[in-house]
């Protein structure tokens, strides 16, 4: 449970965000995508939530790209929580800063351009824990974290910044970030 812990954060947030009386007779869907796949994230979510909002996960992408937004576009989310980057980071992964911008612009005006109008939330990934010798701290630091963040005010979204609130706290994530 302890590598959920920056999603949960995330997810409660949207909760107080979006009652789930809000929405009539459609139930709240919430999208979580994470490139790290939390495994039984949404699960866990729905147990505490109950049946509104739903919840589904779309997870374990290797890295940002187009399918993330066709798959959880079938879906018609209310919300989209976006944790991505931790896979990004890695050596074999990294293509610099600019693609990482294009591809994740891209696929952010996709899903903004879905008929439910999704409110979306990035999060910047937490850095590996100490046992992790594949993600790139530097690369999330120097890389992942400014793009993200420069992705704030291109297209006024919600950022939550694991980096910082899980920074030294490594016990409470999973070996991999």
């Amino acid at each position: 449970m302890p590598a959920l812990v920056p999603v949960l954060l995330v997810s409660l947030v949207l909760m107080v965000l979006f009652p789930s009386d809000s929405f009539g007779a459609r139930p709240f869907k919430m999208a979580c995508v994470s490139d790290e796949g939390y495994g039984e994230y949404s699960a866990v979510l729905q147990e505490l939530v109950g049946d509104v909002p739903e919840v589904r996960e779309f997870g374990d992408y290797p890295c940002v790209d187009g399918n993330i937004s066709r798959e959880v576009g079938e879906w018609l989310p209310d919300a989209v929580v976006l944790l991505l980057g931790a896979n990004d980071s890695k050596s074999c992964n990294w293509k610099g800063k600019e693609e990482f911008l294009d591809r994740y612009l891209t696929m952010v005006d996709e899903l903004r351009r879905l008929p439910t109008h999704p409110r979306i939330f990035l999060c910047i990934p937490p850095g590996p824990s100490s046992d992790c010798d594949e993600i790139s701290d530097s690369i999330i630091f120097h890389g992942v974290k400014p793009v993200i963040e420069s992705l704030r005010g291109r297209r006024w979204l919600d950022v939550v910044d694991c980096y910082s609130l899980f920074e030294g706290r490594s016990e409470l994530l999973a070996e991999d970030g």
